[in-house]
């Protein structure tokens, strides 16, 4: 989608979700999946293969009792119906 100026919208939200993630999802995936967060780091972004894909939100999280696990969420702003073949390539 793109703004009056010729730039991407799609751009715009992303940096906004980015600058906000930990603050607004962490205490969400906690509360939504039943678990105590330890401790949390983000992942390498950025995958360069044949074409490059930058995704919104990956971590490593590591719950209370160790346990560790990728957590992966895309913001879309509209419907893409190219994203399940994106997520299965990330």
């Amino acid at each position: 989608m793109m703004a009056e100026d010729g730039k991407e919208k799609g751009n715009v939200y992303d940096k906004i979700f980015k600058e906000n993630a930990e603050t607004l999802f962490i205490p969400i995936i906690e509360q939504q999946l039943q678990i105590k967060i330890k401790d949390y780091r983000p992942l390498k972004e950025k995958m360069q293969t044949t074409v490059e894909r930058e995704m919104d939100f990956f971590y490593e999280v590591v719950k209370e009792d160790e346990e560790r696990f990728i957590l992966h969420i895309e913001f879309q702003a509209d419907h893409d119906s190219e994203m399940l073949y994106r997520a299965a390539e990330y």
